[in-house]
Parts: C-alpha cells; sequence; structure tokens
C-alpha cells in the first residue's frame, strides 16, 4: 500500500480497507478490484473510520479530516481540536453525525453537513458540535442517545 509499517489503524468497510502507517498519509484499497488511492498525504493519521462513503480520519493534532468519492474534502466551520478518536456513526441523508472521544476523556459529537458550492469550487463539509448529552457512554465506547 506504500505505508510505512506498522500499521498504526485500520478501517473495514464492506470491500474497502482504509490503513494509516506509521508516517504521513493513509490508503484505501478496494479489495474487489485491487484499486489503491492514496488520501491524506500530509498528515500524520492517528485514527480512521468509514461511514461510508466518507472515511474520517483524526490526524496527530487531533484534528478531523475528509476524504469522499475520492475526494479530500475540506471542513469549514466549528474548529475541532480534541478528537482523541472516533467511536461511531451514522448518515442521515446527505449529513454525518459523529461521536468522538475527545482528548479529556469524554464522548462528544459533531455533525458534517456539504456546503453551498459556488460554481468552480471544490465540494467541503460545514462542521457543527452538536450538544454532549447526544452521545452516552465513557472514552472508547459510545452510542447515540436516541438509538
Amino acid at each position: 500500500l506504500g505505508l510505512a509499517p506498522p500499521a498504526r489503524c485500520c478501517a473495514v468497510s464492506s470491500n474497502r480497507v482504509a490503513v494509516a502507517g506509521s508516517s504521513k498519509g493513509a490508503a484505501i484499497a478496494d479489495l474487489t478490484s485491487g484499486v489503491v488511492t492514496a488520501c491524506f498525504p500530509s498528515d500524520h493519521i492517528m485514527d480512521v473510520m468509514w461511514c461510508f462513503p466518507l472515511l474520517l480520519a483524526v490526524t496527530s493534532k487531533n484534528q478531523v479530516q475528509c476524504f469522499c468519492d475520492g475526494v479530500h474534502m475540506a471542513v469549514d466551520g466549528a474548529s475541532l481540536t480534541d478528537v482523541a478518536r472516533c467511536l461511531c456513526a451514522r448518515k442521515d441523508g446527505d449529513t454525518y453525525h459523529v461521536a468522538y472521544s475527545s482528548t479529556q476523556d469524554t464522548a462528544k459529537a459533531f455533525m458534517l453537513r456539504p456546503g453551498k458550492v459556488v460554481q468552480g469550487e471544490d465540494k467541503f463539509f460545514v462542521c457543527e458540535t452538536l450538544p454532549d448529552e447526544l452521545v452516552i457512554g465513557p472514552r472508547g465506547r459510545a452510542a447515540w442517545a436516541s438509538d
């Protein structure tokens, strides 16, 4: 996959595997076609999680990066700097709700929705933090309170 060993984290979604190594970047391998796609080339990735087709990655700076439909997606809006690990996610239409473990050992949540794109601009997500009471559970485990 072109990543420095050992693998730091991986995530599986159906026939796709995302893996991050000990150096910068990550790779997505499509097990059906054999195609490997590089992503996040300038970041040290600490965690990856699928909410297909969205791949979420947590960087060593405790920020979230997004890769969706073969494209790196910028994140605008709320600045997340306390993400230790993504715990669970769900897709609702074109919006993603993500629960995460914070660097302060608490379960928190944010929402990503598509931004309004002006002709010629790249697609991007707008991030909004969600009330903490939407997520239950200690660090390392979480569930949506409505589930």
